[in-house]
């Protein structure tokens, strides 16, 4: 007997097993597997696939691989967030028209507004401009704690850029701030303080987080921006347009997230390459309506810089 349902909903897969072990599964694929892999980029049922040519074994192969999904297993409960709200992974709307001419206030707008603010003619502006220029990515960390005045300062300059952005969240790990306990803490744009949603975490859990990038190390703390498909699913004026447009302002909010942390002395480096199940996890988030989508450590570099050191 098939082990597939009379009409289940079908997906591309957009996390889970398929993406945290990318290079097993890509040994494995075939040219078969990976005509249906693209065959169900945009959903469809079972009888689409058989009417498309595929045979069901090879509908059956593909779903015991993980590279697609049953929409009705409880297994996809959190991974189909971005069908539920209609904003699927890039592979489904890069090429849509209104990526090309995106519609509305963009993030380019808005990267452009804040631009021309930063590039006034004041010492201020002078200030940051002096910091991006000697900016470097940083890997290694002190162990020494950041301040606690500095740590609020960037906080203030990103709660009042993100007020008004409802889909827009950020989280704060502290490893070690002067007087601020160790834990997870919310971002609240309104009035510029965090909210502790845990007082302890573990270390191997924040590094499976982001597939054990060890560079993590130190102190100072861990920043999440996290996205609230909810809030996308009524786009309001001013919200990302499509998901491209939704990265384009990701990358706005860090954009001024750096440049703050630079302008205060201290040193990072970001990735979008983490695990948003497990991040969630960390983090309290739930994963039916929220995600992980950017990731930054924020810390004092470690001075002199070493050479480069094993996690041992």
């Amino acid at each position: 007997m098939s082990k597939i349902r009379t009409s289940p909903l079908l997906f591309l897969r957009p996390g889970g097993r398929s993406t945290i072990n990318g290079r097993r599964l890509a040994s494995q694929l075939t040219l078969r597997d990976v005509a249906i892999l693209e065959f169900f980029m945009e959903a469809g049922t079972l009888a689409d696939g058989l009417e498309a040519g595929f045979r069901e074994q090879e509908i059956e192969r593909a779903l015991d691989l993980g590279v697609i999904e049953d929409s009705e297993t409880t297994s996809s409960t959190s991974s189909n967030i971005w069908e539920t709200y209609n904003w699927q992974r890039a592979a489904f709307v890069a090429f849509a028209p209104q990526n090309s001419n995106p519609t509305g206030r963009s993030a380019v707008n808005n990267g452009a507004e804040h631009r021309w603010q930063s590039n006034c003619l004041s010492t201020e502006s002078s200030v940051l401009l002096d910091a991006m220029l000697q900016r470097r990515t940083q890997r290694f960390f002190s162990e020494q704690p950041v301040a606690r005045a500095v740590l609020q300062n960037v906080i203030a300059e990103l709660a009042t850029y993100m007020q008004g952005k409802q889909w827009l969240s950020a989280f704060v790990v502290v490893q070690a701030v002067d007087e601020l306990p160790s834990g997870v803490y919310k971002l609240d744009s309104e009035t510029a303080t965090l909210i502790t949603q845990r007082h302890k975490f573990a270390r191997k859990d924040l590094l499976d987080c982001l597939h054990g990038q060890w560079w993590l190390n130190g102190g100072g703390l861990c920043w999440f921006f996290t996205v609230s498909f909810a809030e996308l699913k009524t786009a309001s004026y001013g919200y990302p347009s499509s998901y491209v447009d939704l990265l384009r302002q990701l990358g706005a909010a860090g954009q001024v997230l750096i440049e703050s942390v630079y302008k205060h002395g201290l040193g990072a480096w970001m990735t979008p390459a983490l695990s948003e199940t497990l991040a969630a996890k960390l983090l309290g988030l739930d994963e039916r309506v929220e995600e992980a989508l950017y990731f930054f450590k924020i810390g004092l570099p470690e001075q002199p810089c070493q050479e480069r050191r094993s996690p041992i």
